[in-house]
């Protein structure tokens, strides 16, 4: 037996001459030899009997007494000759089945299965942990003893190697236990572990709030009075939780969060002591973190097509200002093109437009004779980004030379003038019809909300004419004729009181 770093005794897992042979995926919990039902892995890999090869495990440097609370550490090593994936499964139980202390992997190679009390823990290899390849298996967990007058506990181990063929069949599975009394061998006094003692929080924007947790377990022989953990430098970072003062007793553990919220740009680093000794030189929590004054991109403007326009040829030409992102550490702002027939932008087709200020959408992805709602998203690293000042709306007139000088009437009904336009008093409306047909006129106003509906019902074949006499405010407003079986048609006209 020796003493880790004065703390603790190291619990090693000795290889037997010949070789243990484990399996290529942890089991799930329960398979470690462990009572009532004493399962292990030959439940499914049953090809052999239990500790029927030429490899064993054993339990060996372990003392027959444990101290409550104490930190001990626990290596696990297995082999055989022509096998090359390994894995292994541990836990440790009072005399009532109950969990008996708690266990901490250290690397990558093992698991912790948590579970409440009183089911036991269980530790068992990952999937990096199989090894694969390597002619023996090896792993190392750490072992918190339960508290005081918890009395006889048992350490469970079975082991098991693996041809890796991805069957159960052909595998070799060994089982063990050491049964350890409490004592008192061990440190004295008070004693916390923890885990990961450092943390960065990274950049943080100002006035914001950060969180992390950290579990501290208690070590020693002694309860440890949390009464007053203070900061060193009192910088920005506080404790969440636990509520304070507490106490832990030998083998019982408190997850600590602590908290960065930085209001001053820099970089902050604090230190959290318990003011008592610590496991291997640990002060306490460590933590630091840089506090950032982090901007939106700056408001920008809309360009082109202006609100209320008619567009029309191969393809639609959008161009906005350049946003500047006041945040220095954020130098590149991209952007973001939306477009939606509502004026909610809650189904919005989006183009990632990257770093430029202009874009150009075809014609093929827009419906003719179609209002559509248009915005720009200006876009950072570190913030949600912001829209342009305004919200423009344009209509599509995607007609053809060929069809703007034909003289014949078209197979829709179209609006063929609105005059004058602009207009302040009266405006006459005119559109042709192909056929009789039930024919609804509105006038819409830049949102697409109705204004006034000047005809619904059925009109004749050929010319047709309204008049409208305008609304009580200013602005674009839209003529909108609807046939049943057709396209609704959009035309734009400018009320000037």
């Amino acid at each position: 037996m020796r003493v880790m770093c004065g703390f603790g005794i190291i619990l090693f897992l000795l290889l037997l001459p010949g070789f243990t042979q484990a399996e290529s995926d942890s089991p799930s919990d329960g398979y470690a030899g462990d009572p009532p039902a004493a399962n292990t892995c030959v439940v499914c890999h049953d090809s052999y009997e239990l500790d029927s090869g030429f490899g064993g495990i054993t339990l060996s440097g372990v003392s027959n007494n444990y101290s409550p609370g104490s930190l001990y550490e626990i290596s696990i090593v297995m082999g055989s000759p022509g096998f090359d994936h390994w894995g292994f499964q541990l836990t440790a139980i009072d005399d009532q089945y109950a969990a008996a202390g708690n266990f901490l992997v250290l690397d990558a190679f093992s698991t912790v299965s948590e579970n409440p009390y009183p089911q036991p823990d269980y530790v068992g290899q990952t999937e990096a942990g199989v090894l694969e390849g390597e002619g023996y298996g090896h792993w190392t967990v750490m072992w918190i003893a339960p508290p005081a007058d918890t009395g006889t506990i048992t350490i469970y181990c079975t082991s098991m190697a693996s041809d890796g063929d991805g069957t159960e069949a052909g595998d070799y599975v060994y089982s063990t236990n050491r049964i350890i009394d409490e004592g008192a061998d061990g440190p004295t006094g008070q004693s916390v572990f923890v885990l990961e003692p450092n943390h960065n929080f990274g950049i943080v924007p100002l006035n914001t709030t950060r969180n992390w947790t950290q579990r501290v377990y208690s070590v020693g022989t002694e309860p440890v009075e949390m009464i007053n953990p203070h900061w060193q430098n009192d910088n920005y970072f506080t404790v969440v939780e636990p509520v304070l003062p507490l106490t832990l007793i030998p083998g019982d553990w408190v997850d600590f969060t602590i908290a960065f919220t930085p209001q001053l740009t820099g970089w902050w680093a604090d230190s959290l002591s318990f003011g008592i000794p610590v496991y291997v030189e640990q002060s306490g929590l460590k933590v630091e973190g840089q506090g950032s004054f982090i901007m939106p991109p700056e408001l920008f403007h809309l360009i082109a097509p202006l609100d209320g326009e008619t567009v029309d040829g191969d393809s639609v030409h959008f161009s906005w200002q350049s946003s500047s992102n006041p945040d220095s550490m954020v130098t590149v702002v991209s952007y973001s093109l939306e477009i939606d027939t509502e004026s909610d932008f809650i189904t919005p087709t989006i183009y990632d437009v990257g770093e430029d200020t202009t874009y150009a959408v075809s014609s093929d992805e827009l419906s003719n004779s179609e209002l559509y709602f248009w915005r720009v998203l200006a876009r950072d690293t570190n913030t949600p980004g912001t829209y342009s000042e305004e919200e423009w709306a344009f209509l599509t007139d995607f007609v053809s030379v060929e069809e703007r000088g034909s003289t014949e009437l078209p197979d829709d009904p179209i609006i063929v003038k609105t005059w004058p336009n602009p207009f302040n008093e009266q405006v006459t409306i005119t559109f042709s019809l192909p056929y009789p047909a039930l024919v609804e006129v509105e006038v819409l106003d830049i949102l697409g909300r109705r204004v006034s509906v000047l005809h619904s019902g059925p009109m004749d074949v050929g010319n047709q004419t309204l008049q409208w006499r305008g609304a009580a405010a200013s602005g674009v407003y839209l003529v909108r004729v609807t046939v049943p079986g057709t396209s609704p048609v959009l035309h734009k006209m400018v009320f000037l009181k």
